[in-house]
């Protein structure tokens, strides 16, 4: 199984390698890590595994959320002929496009979700190889995803439990789906971060320091739970058809 996984920016690069390897449990797969630079693809991590690994995952971040579609679209045919099996895109909704479509206001929309999902679809639908491609979408940003697991900041500091950030900050972490609740998560996972003295602005080293917290267990339930919905999405699009879903 060969999937190519276009994304927009280094945290999902960060947070889809990470999660791949955990629930493979690193073993029988391929990671290869890539950053576009003058559209010419860059190394931007050494890969994992062996070349002949039964699973194979080339993820590579556009660098712009924007960006992401029309590279799918424009490189498909070409990863088809080396033997791809799948293309799948993940972009965040929370974006300058969809500020300006909803008059700047930092409000879920939940009609104007819907519009931005139909238009992606219908560009994929008319792809010749459409049966091969998948775009998904993090409402409203990948960071809703970490909100969305309840214990994961408690293996960051132990005094983050979700009563400690309620009590402090007022977010409902255990009953709330942030992807119905925030518009700016990561607005928000900044804030709890900051309770213990630490920062989170999306940068390298604070993406990696947070995901390295996560465990397959924190996957896991996330899939199993009814919050982040369009996490179970993506994860379906990379694992069905791996041994994992058999």
């Amino acid at each position: 199984m060969k999937i190519a996984i276009f994304v927009e920016g280094q945290s999902e690069l960060i947070l889809t390698k990470e999660f791949l390897l955990a629930m493979h449990d690193y073993c029988d797969v391929r990671i290869e890590c890539y950053a576009l630079l003058c559209d010419v693809p860059k190394d931007v991590d050494y890969p994992f595994g062996a070349p002949d690994a039964s699973n194979h995952y080339m993820i590579i971040n556009v660098g712009n959320d924007n960006s992401v579609l029309s590279n799918m679209k424009s490189r498909i045919n070409g990863l088809k002929k080396k033997g791809y099996d799948k293309v799948v895109g993940l972009r965040d909704m929370y974006s300058e496009a969809y500020l300006k479509k909803n008059n700047n206001q930092r409000t879920i929309n939940p009609e104007l979700i819907k519009l931005f999902m139909s238009i992606s679809q219908e560009e994929i639908n008319r792809l010749d190889s459409a049966e091969r491609a998948k775009f998904c979408w993090a409402i409203m940003e990948v960071e809703a995803w970490f909100l969305g697991m309840k214990h994961l900041f408690e293996s960051v500091n132990p005094i983050l439990t979700s009563d400690y950030i309620k009590s402090q900050l007022g977010y409902d972490l255990e009953n709330a789906d942030p992807e119905t609740t925030y518009c700016h998560p990561a607005k928000v996972v900044g804030e709890i971060m900051g309770l213990v003295g630490k920062q989170y602005r999306k940068r390298e080293g604070e993406v990696k320091s947070l995901v390295s917290c996560l465990t397959k267990d924190h996957y896991e339930e996330l899939m199993n739970s009814d919050a982040c919905s369009t996490f179970t999405s993506y994860a379906k699009e990379l694992l069905e058809d791996t041994e994992i879903y058999q």
